[in-house]
């Protein structure tokens, strides 16, 4: 088996195949494997849909032309698989046939898949008229729950890996080097590997739509903060102080002269200013003499 790489990108079907198709296949087996890849199912060397009930390829099977196939279904409770009336692979508008099957997710279902078809026959003879049809059948519902956003494209490439080994599993007891069981299986494994490089790219696109939002979301706020005016904050009454290194004049300063030595009472007490309280004394003082 070649399991696909991460960060493929989409990656061409003939590459695809290129990548899993054995030596020991024939130049028409290596044909239907890039035409597997090209349309995104197992096909017979015309590019139909191979081992389709009714056909001269089931012939000996007994499978019934109008073979049941499932489809995915999402609802509030879960995801399910309902059985559906399809004449061949594709059908214009399936119909319900009365099965549903629970699910948990559409990882790792193809032996639910097969073991409905084989259910769905009276006589198994063939078993790649059981295991193509599941297998082709398993890749709709994949493809149906990425697209229509009931699986995330990772779920999608891991149940294609489910598939491949489940599918291997299922051909092993018939499969030789390189007969049709061999062919069916690297047209499956060409056709996962076209699948998961395209599921890759779906999510580095979902990476850089939810880079670009978050970028574009940090912009908003930038751009919202920028636009916000600059709030002054002013105190209810001024406060004043001194300016830095500005000593206040002491008390004591009038009392000395630049020199340094003592100011004369007079000049420090202001001069005249004791005159007129003096002189009220001395008239006081004459007067009390007089009387």
């Amino acid at each position: 088996m070649h399991a696909c790489c991460p960060s493929l990108g989409a990656m061409d079907p003939a590459t695809a195949a290129a990548q899993v198709t054995s030596s020991a296949a024939t130049s028409s087996g290596k044909a239907a494997i890039v035409l597997a890849a090209e349309h995104g199912m197992l096909v017979d060397n015309a590019g139909n849909p191979a081992y389709i009930p009714g056909t001269s390829e089931c012939a000996a099977s007994g499978i019934s032309a109008a073979a049941k196939y499932v489809g995915l279904a999402g609802s509030g409770a879960g995801l399910a698989l309902t059985g559906v009336v399809q004449t061949g692979l594709m059908a214009a508008g399936p119909a319900t046939f009365g099965i549903t099957i629970a699910i948990a997710s559409i990882v790792g279902i193809f032996s639910t898949i097969l073991n409905h078809h084989a259910q769905a026959v009276k006589k198994e003879q063939n078993v790649l008229c059981s295991a193509v049809p599941a297998a082709n059948n398993y890749l709709q519902i994949i493809e149906q729950g990425v697209q229509n956003g009931l699986a995330t494209p990772q779920q999608g490439i891991d149940a294609l890996n489910s598939l491949v080994n489940d599918f291997k599993n299922a051909v092993s007891s018939i499969e030789k080097n390189c007969n049709a069981a061999c062919i069916m299986t690297e047209e499956l494994q060409a056709v996962v590997l076209v699948k998961q490089s395209e599921y890759q790219d779906m999510i580095a696109a979902q990476q850089a739509q939810a880079q670009a939002a978050a970028a574009a979301q940090a912009a908003a706020a930038a751009a919202a903060a920028e636009a916000q005016p600059v709030q002054v904050v002013t105190p209810s009454r001024p406060n004043t102080t001194a300016p830095a290194a500005v000593v206040p004049a002491s008390s004591y300063a009038g009392f000395y002269s630049s020199s340094g030595a003592p100011v004369p009472a007079a000049a420090a007490s202001g001069g005249s200013n004791w005159l007129p309280i003096a002189a009220a004394l001395a008239a006081g003082f004459l007067l009390t003499r007089i009387l």
